[in-house]
């Protein structure tokens, strides 16, 4: 299993950024708020994971219980999958304020739209 941060799992209906990448960017506002979540989800799990790998840094290991490289490897994977789930939970809720912002930029540029439509629609007349 790949445990890259680019492959992470996030809730089901939102996409991961591989699939955003192959299928491209939404077109219609729902998949594009999934897309969003993904996205501001991945960068909450990212951060998460900088600020554990800093706690992971101030514990002193004893050699004599310290299982090497290979529990470096995993201690390192745990801590992924934790950021990713402290992300998907939203402990810190700062995906949902990035939501908010999306969520008002895909307002206005739907006013605008509308606005341009209604200018066009005018025009003809």
């Amino acid at each position: 299993m790949d445990y890259s941060l680019t492959t992470m799992p996030t809730l089901k209906s939102s996409p991961t950024l591989d699939q955003i990448k192959k299928e491209g960017y939404a077109q219609d506002r729902e998949g594009k708020e999934r897309q969003m979540r993904a996205l501001s989800e991945e960068f909450e799990s990212v951060l998460w994971l900088e600020v554990l790998k800093s706690m992971k840094k101030t514990v002193h290991k004893n050699e004599m219980f310290h299982g090497g490289a290979g529990e470096d490897m995993f201690e390192d994977m745990k801590y992924q999958e934790m950021a990713k789930d402290m992300a998907r939970n939203g402990n810190s809720g700062l995906s949902n304020i990035m939501m908010q912002q999306f969520t008002r930029a895909l307002d206005a540029e739907d006013k605008a739209k509308q606005m341009m439509g209604a200018t066009a629609y005018t025009e003809k007349k």
